[in-house]
């Protein structure tokens, strides 16, 4: 089922620049792949949602990385983690605790239909077409993308005829987002933060509302757009709402995107 894991790391101080993304995504490749997954798969099972900054509550010196876990047949062993050696870019850390939070597929499938969804990209998300960056909230390019993974680690599978009909009928019904220069691979990219709602008609089918709902509320984990697997596309949904202006903290953001799932998600945690 659809995980967010939170790794708290301890080792040697972060440096000045502290934790990059390449290492954050290097960490979290070490500790959910093994030698029968393909790391160069098109579709990945996991995301990069945050890195955190060190905690000395926790006995951090290196900090935390939330990773978003898809795949609904191949959970990886987290509880293991606790004390595992692994990397953090050149330096050496270890795993002092893991907190995991869950939603079932079956929980998002069956949530409340919803005509409109608002969401907050608050890393930003790269949206290409025709092998051009396109830095706007296009619906269909983001839902197509939520429709893949949803379809390729989800048992339940959005009908082929369902899928069609929401690409086609799905729009932005207001969006404020601003441009931000990336640099990936070494090429310069262009994405976007901000705020979007995304909308269907009111008449559209009890379906197809539902699954408006649940394809965002599995944005959460999942992240849209390129390149998750790297701490891209990162959103805070709102179902059924317009999410609330840019100046709103991100705690209250976090905190507004739990409340509103239908069933709440499923907390456990390793022991440190």
């Amino acid at each position: 089922m659809p995980s967010r894991l939170q790794v708290h790391v301890h080792g040697a101080a972060a440096g000045a620049g502290g934790v990059t993304a390449a290492q954050a995504h290097g960490l979290a490749c070490a500790l959910v792949e093994d030698e029968d997954r393909d790391h160069h798969a098109p579709v990945k099972p996991f995301a990069l949602q945050g890195i955190g900054t060190p905690s000395p509550s926790r006995g951090e010196s290196a900090g935390s990385l939330v990773i978003g876990w898809l795949d609904d047949e191949r959970v990886p062993a987290w509880e293991s983690w606790h004390q595992k050696e692994t990397r953090l870019g050149a330096r050496p850390v270890q795993v002092r605790a893991v907190e995991q939070e869950t939603a079932s597929y079956a929980d998002l499938a069956t949530c409340a239909a919803v005509s409109r969804v608002g969401v907050v990209f608050e890393a930003p998300a790269l949206v290409r077409r025709g092998g051009r960056n396109l830095p706007l909230p296009e619906p269909e390019l983001l839902m197509s993308g939520l429709l893949r993974r949803w379809n390729a680690f989800s048992p339940l599978v959005v009908p082929e005829p369902q899928a069609a009909e929401l690409l086609a009928s799905v729009y932005v019904a207001r969006h404020e987002v601003r441009t931000v220069p990336l640099e990936l691979r070494g090429q310069g990219r262009a994405g976007f933060v901000g705020t979007a709602t995304f909308g269907l008609s009111a008449q559209a089918p009890l379906a197809l509302r539902r699954w408006l709902a649940a394809l965002w509320r599995f944005a959460s984990f999942s992240g849209v757009g390129a390149h998750t697997t790297h701490g891209l596309g990162q959103v805070t949904v709102y179902p059924g709402e317009d999410p609330p202006s840019a100046g709103a903290s991100r705690s209250r953001r976090r905190g507004a995107d739990h409340g509103a799932r239908s069933a709440p998600p499923r907390r456990t945690g390793a022991a440190r």
